[in-house]
């Protein structure tokens, strides 16, 4: 069910049942951003700390109407302070990147407000918990004629919650692990090496270099699916100062120098044992007493290898996708140029609102959160100040006579 309530968000969300929301879905106007027509609307104000101040009130009675379990997720841009005026999007679809008029504002010109950051702590300080600062990338981000700073390709998604204990549903958004069955295919190709070893008598084979073990000489390479149900250790090695003191005993008495060493070994690597730094491998603790000769006093625990089962094993239905999403922006013809791509929404309604639950947009606009929710059965609460966005609501939940009411 799909219920758009026209007007004023401030207002409308009075009319809400208190512990009705299961989750929060919006992109507020950003502030001295952009103008969408309407003389109440947010964004406008004439400072940041105005704007703040009617942000975090709105969401403190948006918290009420919120479930205690419930997830609330906020996207929100930043602004350059400036002096220039901005102009209307539904005019032109043009936008002002540097701000608008600067009225009673202590910022500097040019200067980043931090509008997100600020709105984050002032959350906060409000009772709501924060639990997650996304990154959105925009790989296709807008390019910008600026020549003193550097273009700006990313937003942020803030996932805010009222109690420590909510709704969440990882599963419903992980993805697939990165193994051999869904790697592209390519990966296995032939490499030259080129490292440090290059033009040496010393094989890269046997070296311990990283670049060599990836960089294979006249010889293909694969990436391999490491073994994540099992792990390999050693039991009671000797501490590495003691194991330092004891080659170098051997050492001194072999005549040896650690450069000398790692020539006739064939790599760099008997300086890290020999400094008290790491443990060489059973492989290497076998080679280096060809070397230096030592006692058999620690041959055992250097060379036994077990296994055990791993700590760590991958979850079957996939790995958790992280907070930073590359996702493009989408261009929608009807609406004004201000409307979020639902790839993005996908993850936020999916993984914070249960099928049947409501998601609440208190920032509408055209209605992306409205059409996600209907394709993936959730209900969705809209409210817009604009009624001018009414036909686009409707065109985008694709419904002839959806329940409109206007407050």
């Amino acid at each position: 069910m799909t219920i758009v309530k026209i007007g004023d968000s401030r207002e409308l969300i009075h009319t809400l049942d208190d512990s009705s929301i299961d989750c929060v879905m919006t992109s507020p106007p950003y502030w001295g951003l952009r103008d969408y027509g309407h003389d109440n609307q947010m964004g406008l104000e004439n400072t940041p700390e105005e704007y703040l101040d009617n942000m975090v009130g709105l969401f403190s009675d948006i918290k009420d109407k919120l479930k205690p379990d419930g997830n609330c997720f906020v996207n929100l841009g930043d602004t350059y302070n400036g002096t220039k005026k901005g102009n209307k999007c539904l005019k032109n679809n043009m936008v002002n990147t540097e701000g608008f008029t600067k009225q009673k504002s202590n910022i500097p010109d040019k200067c980043l407000c931090m509008i997100p950051e600020r709105f984050a702590w002032q959350m906060i300080q409000t009772g709501w918990i924060l639990r997650n600062k996304i990154i959105w990338y925009k790989p296709n981000h807008m390019p910008e004629s600026v020549t003193d700073r550097l273009t700006k390709s990313y937003e942020v998604i803030y996932h805010f919650v009222k109690l420590q204990k909510y709704y969440y549903d990882l599963d419903a958004i992980r993805e697939l692990h990165k193994t051999m069955e869904n790697r592209p295919s390519g990966m296995a190709r032939s490499q030259k090496y080129n490292g440090k070893y290059k033009g040496s008598s010393i094989n890269p084979e046997i070296s311990n270099s990283s670049r060599a073990r990836t960089q294979r000489k006249q010889k293909p390479y694969a990436v391999v699916e490491r073994n994540t149900e099992t792990v390999e250790y050693r039991e009671n090695l000797p501490t590495l100062s003691e194991l330092k003191e004891y080659l170098k005993k051997y050492k001194t008495q072999s005549g040896l120098t650690v450069d000398e060493i790692e020539s006739i070994y064939g790599n760099q690597a008997a300086h890290h044992w020999f400094s008290g730094e790491c443990y060489p491998t059973s492989n290497d603790w076998i080679k280096l007493k060809n070397i230096i000769n030592f006692d058999d006093t620690y041959d055992e625990v250097m060379t036994a290898i077990y296994t055990k089962p791993s700590d760590k094993i991958n979850n079957v239905k996939g790995k958790n996708p992280g907070d930073v999403w590359h996702i493009n922006t989408k261009p929608y013809s009807k609406a004004h140029f201000a409307v979020y791509p639902l790839e993005l929404i996908r993850r936020p309604i999916l993984v914070g609102c249960p099928v049947g639950g409501v998601v609440l947009d208190p920032f509408g606009g055209s209605g992306t959160t409205a059409e996600f929710c209907r394709k993936n059965q959730r209900g969705c609460i809209i409210f817009e100040l604009n009624p001018e966005y009414e036909q686009l609501i409707k065109d985008r939940t694709m419904l002839d006579t959806p329940d409109i009411t206007s407050f």
